[in-house]
């Protein structure tokens, strides 16, 4: 067995049916059904528009038999919960929840930054040598910030079961991003070559030793 294999990766279990041996759903004699949660006082069924019999009889079945609860707070896990992950409140980390709003309220984008004095500095005060080094650096943080995007979303989000984490979480991944899209920015002002900056790392040792 894998030593990382977890309870996430099992199968989900086939659907819950229920079979009904001699009860008719049919609307036409109420009388032929026992009565559901929601009938009407006259014992006329209430009509669910486009629901199939199957659907029909689990909705008939009261709650426990189908082992729903509302979701509690102390339920919630950071990892491998088993609470309804789709329930955003109430908090078990509020922490993750204000760290998200805050991020937001840290907004930015690199449209707003001007580079002109950048431009100026890198062409005409940058020896040929500090030029290099702050191209290779540059290299390294057009990858890096996309392996790290690609990190939370991809291999640390699905496995946070608390949807408060999963949130702050995506933020994150938009906050790489947003940090890539600003090397981009850099590269265009800078009138860099984009293909050679992109794949420095592919050819300087040094670089792809770090990646």
């Amino acid at each position: 067995m894998n030593a990382l294999f977890n309870d996430w990766d099992l199968p989900a279990p086939p659907p819950r049916t229920t079979t009904l041996s001699s009860v008719t759903l049919s609307s036409a004699d109420p009388a032929a059904r026992p009565p559901a949660p929601g009938d009407a006082p006259d014992g006329a069924p209430i009509v669910v528009a486009g629901a199939t019999p199957a659907a029909l009889a689990i909705g008939a079945e009261p709650l426990s038999a189908l082992a729903l609860a509302p979701v509690r707070a102390a339920d919630k896990r950071i990892v491998n919960g088993k609470a309804d992950i789709n329930q955003l409140a109430p908090f078990k980390y509020p922490w993750a929840w204000e760290f998200f709003l805050n991020a937001n309220k840290n907004h930015w984008t690199p449209l707003e930054i001007s580079m002109a004095q950048d431009v100026h500095d890198y062409h005409h005060k940058l020896t040929a040598t500090e030029r290099h080094v702050f191209e290779n650096v540059l290299s390294y943080l057009t990858t890096s910030d996309i392996l790290a995007m690609r990190n939370i979303g991809l291999a640390v989000m699905e496995k946070m079961s608390a949807p408060e984490l999963q949130i702050y979480q995506a933020r994150q991944v938009y906050e790489e991003a947003l940090h890539t899209w600003t090397y981009q920015h850099c590269i265009e002002s800078l009138g860099l070559d984009q293909q050679e900056i992109y794949n420095r790392y592919r050819v300087v040792p040094a670089i792809h030793g770090k990646i």
